[in-house]
């Protein structure tokens, strides 16, 4: 009967400690979370529609950059998976 209560008792204060843990974790993940900047808040885009213009533009922006670019690349045509 002793271990039957041991028993009983080890799996509830394991799951009361699962209980805390997510709920702990979960609390800490939302508190860094909220304090975290995203960079499209302070981005700039730019539509180039052909390529001249694009390439004068990113080598321009390349000799002027102090630390780093950052270039997303998209290839928009109109075929069966854009419709």
């Amino acid at each position: 009967m002793n271990v039957v209560f041991a028993i009983i008792g080890l799996i509830l204060l394991f799951i009361i400690w699962l209980v805390l843990d997510y709920s702990l974790g979960k609390k800490k993940h939302l508190a860094c979370s909220a304090q975290m900047e995203t960079p499209i808040l302070h981005g700039d885009l730019e539509i180039f529609p052909h390529g001249k213009k694009l390439f004068q533009d990113y080598f321009a922006e390349i000799r002027a950059a102090k630390n780093h670019v950052h270039v997303l690349f998209y290839i928009i045509k109109n075929d069966a998976f854009s419709l």
